[in-house]
Formats: C-alpha cells, structure tokens, sequence
C-alpha cells in the first residue's frame, strides 16, 4: 500500500482520515504542523501528501512549494476549506496535483488516491465499504453519533463525515467533592451502625483551662517584668551618655 503523510489544520479531520487510511492498509504519518514536516518526511518517503490549503495552522501551498520532488512524488492533494477563496494561480505555483473540498469526502479522496498511486479504485471502494460497515457495527458504542449521515446509503452525501461526537443521555447530578464525601460517610454509617456520642462537659473543659493558666504564670510574669525593667535602664543609661 501507499505511504500517506497528512498535514492538516483541522484535529478532528487529521484524527479520523488517519484512522480510515490505516484501516484502509495504508501507512500513514501525520502533523497538525508544517514545521516539522521535512525531518519526519525524510524517513518515511511519502508518496502522497494530503495537506491543508491554507488553515490557521497548516499553510500547505507553502508546504508544497517547499518539497523537492523526486520522480514526481510526493503526490499532493490539497484540501480546501469554505474560507477565503484562494486564487487558482496559487494552486498551480504550488504544483498541487488535486483539490478536495474540506471536510473531505472519503469516497473522493479514496478515487483520487487511486488515481494518484496507480491503484485498483474499484476494489479500494469496495475495501472502503466494507471496513465502513465494519466500523459502524464494532467501534459505534451506545454514546457515540454515527460517522455518515446515511450508514444504508452509497450516495456522496452519505460518505461525508460527521465526526463522533458523545451524547449524554443521563441527568445531571451533583457530583461535588463534598457531595461524594457526605454520601460516602452516609453508605459508611448505615454499614456500622449509629455512631457513639461522646463530648466532654463544657464546664470541665473550663476549669482546666483555668487551673493551665494559673499554674506558672506568676514566675513567668515576674522573670519577663524583669526583664523589662532591666531593658528600660539600659536603654536609659545609653541614652545619657
């Protein structure tokens, strides 16, 4: 299968065209930065890039312009999102090979591939079919809205991705810590049984208290009268002088 390097702006189109090409049988690297593009490619010798046309992130005509190809790869296919118009002349300065509508039919981009690479686009449709049914009926949990509008449908509408998003379908509930805590004790106390009651008296806990603050003190305050007194003559002798 093809080598297939994605370089694109949009995370959620980047993480699902990898997940579809290498279940496709591709070998796939990806960015969500241009950056980097140049070392990671040099080891993995893309033969098809699929890139951004021009994003927040990702600026694939710059991109492309900058790539040395060899022997015509890699084959670049741009995808073009419903912003700005980009002038046509800039497309062709960039030697760009495809342009795709972002987000990205996979039945098209699939053909395009196909074409690109010198692939079967019969039998690669017809692998892309079956591991969309595949997907629907294995990784579709209970929480998870449908990948394709119309899973029975073949049409190019059905095929447009719409990315998993999760749907709640319980209440909300007050999950605080301190909610936890009290529910947690509740559950404990219910196991164990009613706790004891223990408390001192108020009136012991006074007179403690008292006899603490009798025991010592006088000596205490004595020595610290002292040494008050013997600061003040000190201080009152240097100051005479």
């Amino acid at each position: 299968m093809l080598r297939v390097f994605l370089v694109l702006d949009d995370y959620n189109e980047l993480v699902y065209l990898q997940s579809l090409l290498k279940k496709m049988g591709f070998d796939v690297e990806s960015l969500q930065s241009a950056r980097t593009y140049a070392d990671v490619s040099l080891g993995f010798n893309p033969q098809i890039l699929i890139t951004t046309a021009r994003g927040n992130k990702v600026d694939g005509l710059a991109l492309a312009r900058s790539i040395t190809r060899r022997q015509g790869l890699p084959k670049i296919i741009a995808l073009n999102s419903s912003g700005p118009a980009i002038n046509p002349a800039e497309f062709e300065r960039a030697e760009i090979d495809e342009i795709l509508e972002s987000p990205v039919n996979p039945k098209k981009l699939l053909s395009t591939m196909a074409k690109l690479g010198g692939l079967d686009e019969a039998a690669l449709l017809e692998k892309y079919i079956k591991v969309r049914v595949h997907s629907q009926n294995v990784d579709a949990g209970p929480d998870t809205i449908a990948v394709f509008d119309q899973p029975d449908s073949l049409g190019d509408e059905a095929d447009r991705p719409r990315f998993p998003l999760k749907k709640s379908s319980e209440k909300p509930t007050d999950e605080s810590p301190s909610t936890i805590r009290q529910s947690r004790f509740d559950q404990w106390v219910e196991k164990v049984g009613p706790l004891p009651v223990r408390h001192f008296d108020r009136s012991k806990i006074l007179e403690v208290n008292r006899r603490i603050r009798e025991q010592g003190s006088v000596d205490d305050i004595d020595e610290i009268e002292g040494d008050r007194k013997s600061f003040v003559k000190a201080l009152f002798k240097k100051n005479k002088k």
